[in-house]
């Protein structure tokens, strides 16, 4: 009897090895490979290991639909202790994470987001105050710190040493990409990022510590998973999954104020009609065009076919997650910056994908999307009502380091 030859097989083959290429090319390494075999998935290796690449909402949909799949054992140890660790939402499929995620979904209402908000405005008007006429200001150093501020007192958390969690959660992005000595410190910022989040949670417990009933930590706090009370190690781990991203925003921010430089008709909108209806076209163009986190992994957990291509079981994909938000069969003039293609619609289920795909309850789509939204849109408000001026440096953003970044950063003067 003929077995059916799997996708090793049937998927084109790029090289033996392709470790360097990838740390040497970064966010396009998926799509300029897709564009030269003329495919959306092909297979090589990493470290020896065999790995399918793809990209498309169609290859989304593998990954965040009910295809067999999980992220178990599907990304880089020294990426996954910094951005999720062990026991955490991501980490977990099926009735556990359906009923995890409904945690987070909760967390981020509408409500609750509003609440956010507001923290948000009143840490951003006490650094304004700050500021005196021909003030330098390093915009990225200083969203960090009005975002963890903003997140920590969201949380019901004080702020008494927002300087060493800012140091914390903004290492926990920047070094995701990294290995060796940059990535082990981040990795030892993380370790005292979660022994201070059990803490706060066990004085929370013990009734040493006294939130609001509605804060996101004394809800996680008390937070049970079919009855029982999550292991605090794991309950840290979780309230750092809410802080961290909200921290992470800081990226989105430095872009929009690029983009705002660059397409000075928009920051021109955005100073005379501080309520616009482009503010959320912006967002999302903000999110689609400048490259957050570049590519996601997933482990088959059994044999799969998509797209008529066989997965054995265990096998490695890898979702190119910046290609498919420039991909041209999804997007008009993907290299350009355009609101307005968001003027009229929202985004298509699995083509926006800065933030992953699929519905929110379900998938791993990440809950904070919408307070990512939000967070974005005032970002916008606030620097389009700021007197400032972006003084002469480089606002490249080079593809080839992960998380990507403008080399020093975006300096305004006020």
């Amino acid at each position: 009897m003929r077995t059916r030859p799997d996708a090793y097989t049937t998927v084109p083959h790029s090289a033996l090895d392709s470790t360097m290429s990838l740390a040497r090319e970064g966010y396009t390494f998926i799509s300029s490979r897709c564009d030269r075999l003329g495919t959306d998935v092909f297979w090589t290796r990493l470290a020896g290991r065999r790995a399918f690449f793809l990209r498309g909402a169609s290859a989304v949909e593998l990954f965040y639909g009910d295809a067999p799949v999980t992220r178990v054992g599907a990304m880089p140890k020294s990426a996954q202790h910094l951005l999720q660790d062990e026991g955490s939402v991501q980490t977990l499929g099926g009735e556990a994470h359906r009923v995890r995620k409904a945690l987070f979904l909760q967390l981020l209402e509408d409500d609750t987001r509003a609440t956010f908000a507001d923290e948000l405005r009143t840490a951003w008007e006490r650094q304004r105050a700050l500021w005196m006429p021909g003030t330098r200001v390093d915009l990225y150093a200083t969203l960090n710190g009005v975002l963890t501020e903003s997140a920590l007192r969201f949380a019901g958390l004080p702020t008494g040493d927002v300087k060493a969690r800012t140091h914390e959660l903004a290492s926990m992005v920047d070094r995701a990409g990294t290995i060796g000595p940059a990535n082990w410190w981040a990795r030892v910022l993380r370790r005292r990022s979660e022994r201070w989040s059990a803490a706060a949670l066990a004085r929370i417990r013990s009734g040493h510590m006294r939130t609001d009933d509605d804060r996101m930590a004394q809800e996680i706090a008390w937070h049970s998973d079919n009855g029982a009370l999550l292991n605090l190690d794991v309950a840290a781990v979780e309230l750092l999954n809410i802080l961290r991203p909200i921290v992470a925003i800081s990226r989105f921010l430095v872009f929009a104020a690029i983009a705002l430089e660059r397409h000075p008709q928009w920051a021109h909108e955005f100073r005379e009609h501080p309520d616009s209806p482009s503010l959320e076209p912006f967002a999302h163009e903000v999110r689609r065009f400048y490259p957050f986190f570049p590519l996601i992994g997933a482990r088959t957990t059994k044999s799969n076919t998509w797209q008529k291509h066989a997965f054995p079981m265990n096998s490695w994909l890898i979702l190119d997650l910046y290609g498919t938000n420039h991909d041209r069969s999804l997007w008009e003039s993907p290299s350009s910056f355009r609101p307005e293609r968001f003027s009229d619609a929202e985004p298509a289920l699995n083509s926006l994908v800065a933030q992953g795909g699929g519905e929110h309850a379900t998938s791993h789509r990440c809950p904070g999307e919408w307070l990512t939204m939000d967070t974005i849109r005032h970002g916008v408000q606030f620097l389009s009502a700021l007197d400032y001026r972006v003084p002469p440096q480089d606002l490249g953003v080079p593809l080839g380091t992960m998380p990507a970044f403008p080399p020093r950063g975006l300096t305004i003067a006020v």
